[in-house]
C-alpha cells in the first residue's frame, strides 16, 4: 500500500518494482480459502468423481491439502511459479503424512508443454484466482489461455473447475481494498459472473455448473467447464 503513489504515477509497476511475498501471500490466503470456498470445490469433485487434481497457481496448496485430508481416495499435484509456496506446501503435506498423495512442483501454470509429467497424471484441473490479471492483456489473453486448457480436457480431463472474484460494489471494508489493490496495480479489474459467461461462448469451452458463496469474505464465484 506505501507505493500506492508511485503506482499511480507510473513510477512503479507492479510485478517489477512492487513484488509481493509469495509465500506470506499464500498461507494468508489459505486461511481464507478453507473457511469459505473449500466446501464449493470438494462438492464439484464429488460430482465429477475426481480421482486427481491438477491445481494452477496452487500457492502454499491449501486447496490440495484439505481436499486430500478429508478424501483419503484423492491425490493431487499443485504448480506454482514462484518456489518459496511450494517448497512451504511440500513441508506442509510432509508434516500432515500427505506426501504420497501430493506433488508440489515449480511451473508456469500458462504453458502446458512446459509442465513436468506429473501434471499429466491429474483427470481434473483447478484453477482459483489466477486468469484475471491477464485482462490486462486484453480479453483474447484469457480466450487463448482457456483455449489451451480446453485441448487438455479433449486429451481426456474430465473438468476445469474456475474460480475468480465476483465484482460487487457495497460498504464492506475487505471488498474495496480487495478490488482497489487490483486497480492500484493493474492486475486485471475482477469482472461480474454475466461477463465471465458471455467470455466462455466465446472459447472452446462450455460452462456446467456455476457455484457462489455470496457471504464469503473476499467472494469467489466457481465455474465448471467442460470442452466442447
Amino acid at each position: 500500500m506505501e507505493s500506492i503513489p508511485r503506482l499511480l504515477t507510473g513510477d512503479a509497476r507492479y510485478g517489477r518494482d512492487v513484488l509481493r511475498d509469495g509465500q506470506a501471500l499464500g498461507r494468508h490466503s489459505a486461511t481464507m480459502f478453507d473457511t469459505f470456498h473449500v466446501s464449493a470445490i470438494l462438492t464439484i469433485l464429488k460430482k465429477v468423481n475426481a480421482n486427481c487434481v491438477l491445481d494452477l497457481g496452487c500457492g502454499t496448496g491449501p486447496l490440495l491439502l484439505a481436499a486430500c485430508q478429508l478424501n483419503q481416495a484423492l491425490r493431487g499435484v499443485g504448480i506454482d511459479i514462484a518456489p518459496e509456496p511450494i517448497a512451504y506446501a511440500q513441508n506442509v503435506a510432509e508434516r500432515d503424512g500427505l506426501s504420497k498423495r501430493l506433488a508440489f512442483v515449480v511451473a508456469d501454470a500458462f504453458v502446458p508443454d512446459a509442465w513436468p509429467d506429473v501434471c499429466f497424471t491429474a483427470d481434473t484441473i483447478c484453477a482459483v484466482g489466477v486468469l484475471h490479471e491477464h485482462f490486462r492483456d486484453g480479453e483474447q489473453a484469457v480466450i487463448d489461455i482457456l483455449n489451451l486448457y480446453a485441448q487438455l480436457l479433449r486429451r481426456g480431463m474430465k473438468t476445469l473447475i474456475l474460480g475468480e472474484p465476483e465484482l460487487r460494489y457495497d460498504d464492506r471494508d475487505d471488498d474495496s481494498g480487495f478490488y482497489l489493490a487490483h486497480i492500484f496495480t493493474a492486475q486485471g479489474f475482477p469482472r461480474d459472473k454475466e461477463s465471465w459467461l458471455e467470455l466462455f461462448d466465446r472459447t472452446d469451452l462450455k460452462c456446467r455448473t456455476v457455484l457462489s458463496r455470496p457471504e464469503a469474505g473476499q467472494r469467489l464465484i466457481f465455474y465448471e467447464l467442460a470442452a466442447r
